[in-house]
């Protein structure tokens, strides 16, 4: 992540590492956040790439 301040790149390692946790929670069988992600991909937020 060149050109991008030490403050703004952690914030972001930290978003990326949160959601790339819950979404190994859902995909594990956690039925909450299999619900969640569920949820997330009905409504766009969320997108399987």
């Amino acid at each position: 992540m060149r050109g991008i301040r030490k403050e703004e790149s952690d914030a972001i390692l930290r978003l990326a590492d949160a959601l790339a946790g819950f979404v190994r929670e859902a995909l594990a069988g956690e039925v909450k956040m299999g619900t969640l992600l569920a949820k997330g991909k009905k409504s766009g937020y969320v997108k399987e790439v």
